[in-house]
């Protein structure tokens, strides 16, 4: 699985990142030379990008690679100064496996209305309550493993969200 990773307002480069591993065809991404041409279909995923007009507190639940469609949208609010309120739930199983880690902090530092949690470890009731303000009135994203997602998804669930105002993308392939 690959996703995108760049914002939309990046006109000349797109971001791709996926999880290395020992797969032939991901080890001649990483070692093609500079300008080396490749040809992309997609992408596949569901309408998972920010909502154009939402007075709503947007959460986002990140687990491990899951984080990088919240990169994309992060980067973009960033870039567009939107006033819109972000928090990033970011789990993972260590702080190296973070990633992605330093980047999204730096963009936090540099916008006023992004908040980063992060946890190692599994995302539960507890977290998302110490973390999330406004519960019931979020619009809630999760990414990551599929059994994460679900996982998160019933949280959420638990917590009393409609279950219209959450979107899920799982990333299979791992």
């Amino acid at each position: 699985m690959f996703s995108i990773a760049s914002s939309p307002t990046d006109k000349k480069r797109i971001t791709i990142a996926f999880r290395d591993s020992e797969s032939g065809f991901k080890r001649m991404l990483i070692e093609a030379p500079l300008g080396y041409e490749i040809i992309i279909r997609g992408p596949f995923g569901g309408d998972f990008s920010l909502p154009e007009n939402t007075a709503r507190h947007i959460v986002f639940i990140a687990g491990g690679i899951g984080i990088t469609p919240f990169l994309s949208m992060s980067r973009f609010a960033a870039e567009k100064e939107l006033s819109l309120p972000i928090t990033l739930l970011y789990a993972n199983r260590s702080e190296k496996s973070s990633a992605y880690l330093k980047e999204i902090e730096h963009i936090a530092s540099q916008n006023r209305h992004f908040t980063v949690k992060k946890k190692l470890g599994r995302v539960d009731s507890v977290f998302i309550k110490q973390n999330v303000k406004d519960i019931l009135g979020a619009e809630w994203f999760i990414a990551g493993p599929p059994a994460m997602v679900e996982e998160a998804a019933r949280i959420v669930l638990t917590l009393g969200v409609n279950p219209a105002a959450i979107h899920k993308e799982r990333f299979t392939g791992y």
